[in-house]
């Protein structure tokens, strides 16, 4: 069960600002760490939506997170994920569950999950040197795009050649939960439980934040969910009301003023003294950064025009580093900028200022 005390809120509440702050140009991937590196909700998801003939093999008591991401750094800041460890029933193996989430449609994600599984095994070998044999991984991923989901989910789906060839193609198929194929019903698990309805609320909300005009109705329906967690939770209700906040906030593209009517509207409804609290809050918070980022957004644009003037292109990588940074950073980044003779000593400057700490 979720438990978070009175005397812990404030520190869970800095912990999610700081997840979707430092994410402000993916709040997507930050909605889904925050939400699914909570075991007990993953858990929840894995016992509802894996397949029946996995699910049953599967000793949930012993799932776990690993630390760490098997996504290659360079894609770190456009792409995550969240592996577990678990063990299969009446046997000596383990399983991992590699869950990767999208909100577009990716047509190298066979071959990104492939490396990803590649990263896990040569992980585990490393601790395991005197290993016969590898452990299995079951790989899934999580879908909420305005598009059906196109791309191919097995590697021979996607190599090209002669059908000759194929057996001498790795392959492998990967599960694929695209919720704009669930009915809104479908996605609140039975069994009437508050961690069912808290995944219930995040599943809704990731099939929705794309939504447009409606969006105000489904915003409604997730405070009918949260109302259903408060009567059951209270210190949970306010940990995933924190969250359905700020991913609303970050994850809306309308103007803030707009963004904050569905959130007003939703705590009149909700009727909380609490909840409405907790919503000025983070609307303060939001705001704050709003002004800070806007400073910051100058900074960084600047330094990217002269970054493009002095050597003509700017890899997309740098370019998010670029708008991620503090200002800090972009300053002594730019105090550095005259003394580079070509793009790749920017790139090495920040890789080396992200190891160290310093320029």
């Amino acid at each position: 069960m979720l438990k978070n005390t009175s005397g812990k809120q404030e520190q869970a509440m800095g912990e999610l600002q700081e997840i979707f702050e430092k994410s402000v140009n993916n709040p997507h991937d930050a909605a889904f760490k925050s939400a699914f590196k909570k075991l007990a909700v993953a858990r929840v998801f894995f016992e509802s939506y894996l397949p029946e003939r996995i699910r049953r093999n599967i000793d949930f008591d012993s799932l776990e997170i690993t630390d760490g991401s098997y996504v290659d750094e360079k894609l770190r800041d456009r792409h995550s994920d969240i592996v577990y460890k678990t063990k299969l029933k009446g046997a000596d193996a383990l399983l991992y569950i590699l869950f990767e989430h999208q909100s577009t449609p990716d047509p190298m994600m066979v071959f990104r999950l492939l490396c990803y599984m590649v990263n896990i095994w040569k992980e585990w070998l490393d601790q395991n040197p005197g290993a016969k044999c590898l452990p299995l991984i079951f790989p899934a991923v999580l879908y909420h795009g305005r598009q059906k989901w196109n791309a191919p989910r097995t590697m021979g789906g996607m190599v090209r050649g002669s059908d000759e060839f194929s057996e001498y193609t790795p392959d492998f198929i990967y599960e694929l939960y695209d919720l704009g194929e669930y009915p809104d019903e479908m996605l609140i698990p039975g069994g009437n439980t508050v961690l069912g309805t808290v995944l219930g609320t995040v599943l809704y909300l990731f099939k929705h934040m794309h939504d447009g005009e409606d969006f105000g109705r489904a915003f409604g329906r997730v405070t009918d969910l949260l109302r259903e967690i408060r009567m059951r939770d209270e210190s949970v209700f306010l940990h995933f009301l924190e969250w359905v906040l700020r991913y609303t906030y970050h994850a809306r593209t309308e103007d803030e003023s707009t963004v904050r009517g569905y959130i007003d509207r939703g705590m009149e409804k909700l009727g909380d003294e609490n909840a409405r609290r907790m919503a000025m809050t983070v609307a303060e918070q939001i705001e704050r950064r709003g002004e800070r980022r806007g400073e910051t957004r100058g900074v960084s644009s600047l330094i990217f025009s002269q970054l493009l003037e002095r050597f003509g292109t700017v890899s997309p990588e740098l370019e998010t580093k670029l708008r991620n940074a503090d200002t800090d950073m972009l300053n002594r980044f730019g105090t550095s900028l005259f003394g580079f003779r070509k793009i790749h000593d920017a790139e090495k400057w920040w890789d080396d200022y992200g190891k160290e700490g310093n320029a």
